[in-house]
């Protein structure tokens, strides 16, 4: 299947996804007149699958540059975008030439990022190995790098190409699995219906992912995202209900030093922020339940405590504030959100609960 985000004549992006959408990328290379090609790639991804015999899918041309900035979040500073940056001038990667990024979801934000200022832009296309990367994080064109918090330096920038192809995610640790499912639940809180039924009636093979019931997660997902960004791509106003969940995650990622996985941190928001906007916004208990059972059937585990003192320090640093205020996108019922200002008070009280929730499952 093939999604386009147009925002004008000028700025678009292509998000292919289908079994087998890896061999693409030799097309668009072959048909291509880029001089030279940098590609980025995690350590882990560059291992499986670019220097074994798993690569059916990069036969590229010469002129070509390989980076392995590292992997995870650690990707993510500015130690490792001026290093990567001064790599590829030293290797002559000029405006004219291509980024391939190939990898998870810190990897195709480092990318982005790195592409987007890197002489002022230059072209690029992300290959997502991540069920939480082809999902969320490498559509839309948000990228980033962390400073305190994460993500704090950033830009909107579109790769031309997205290509999603689901056997990467053969190959995922159960951990990493759960980090794009996490993103997945988003997404049923956001819109419902299909994601609905399939919780419901194909658990089983959500889990045991299953090929046809993924393929059909990830469109839905990337169909669902773009929908939201195709309004609001810079993150104005709309774009924020994609942040549920988000803001208490961020800040237990920070506060973890990102030990703790992202998927295990915002569905830990999930819960905190369901049960802000169920006194808030009288969002209903039904719902909460339904989310927190499912959270803790696909195996999420929440083995840490922070403190609530800590955590609203932590939130005061969000770029999400809103004249130093901290402003949330909570649902009233599923499928309906609106971007709340929410008061310390009420945060420190839904830690508490969930906390207590959490302890009785």
């Amino acid at each position: 299947m093939e999604f386009n985000l147009n925002l004008n004549k000028s700025i678009s992006s292509k998000i292919l996804v289908s079994e087998n959408a890896r061999k693409e990328i030799v097309k668009i290379l072959s048909s291509s007149s880029y001089f030279n090609l940098a590609v980025l790639a995690d350590e882990s991804v560059y291992d499986l699958w670019i220097s074994s015999e798993r690569n059916d899918f990069l036969e590229i041309k010469s002129n070509v540059h390989v980076f392995i900035p590292g992997k995870g979040e650690d990707i993510k500073s500015i130690e490792k975008y001026e290093r990567v940056s001064s790599a590829l001038l030293k290797a002559g990667i000029e405006r004219d030439s291509l980024i391939l990024a190939i990898g998870g979801g810190a990897l195709t934000d480092f990318a982005g990022f790195i592409a987007s200022t890197y002489m002022r832009g230059i072209d690029l296309v992300t290959v997502p190995t991540t069920l939480l990367a082809q999902v969320d994080a490498a559509i839309g064109g948000k990228n980033g790098i962390n400073l305190i918090i994460k993500n704090a330096i950033g830009t909107f920038y579109l790769p031309n190409y997205v290509i999603i192809d689901p056997i990467f995610i053969e190959t995922l640790p159960f951990e990493e699995y759960l980090n794009g499912l996490a993103e997945i639940i988003k997404y049923y809180v956001i819109k419902g219906g299909i994601f609905k039924n399939i919780f419901e009636n194909n658990l089983y093979l959500v889990k045991e992912r299953d090929k046809n019931i993924l393929l059909k997660l990830i469109e839905e997902s990337v169909e669902t995202k773009l929908q939201v960004v195709k309004k609001d791509f810079e993150e104005k106003n709309e774009r924020m209900i994609l942040n549920f969940g988000h803001t208490i995650g961020h800040a237990i990622e920070s506060l973890s030093e990102y030990k703790i996985k992202h998927g295990t941190a915002i569905s830990y928001g999930f819960i905190v922020e369901s049960i802000i906007a169920n006194s808030v916004l009288g969002f209903p208990f039904e719902d909460i339940n339904f989310i927190l059972d499912l959270i803790n059937n696909l195996g999420f585990r929440f083995n840490f405590r922070f403190n609530e003192d800590d955590i609203i320090r932590t939130l005061i640093l969000d770029k999400k504030r809103r004249k130093g205020k901290i402003m949330m996108a909570l649902p009233s019922k599923i499928g309906n959100f609106e971007i709340v200002e929410v008061s310390k008070e009420s945060i420190k009280e839904a830690v508490v609960k969930a906390n207590s929730l959490i302890q009785k499952c």
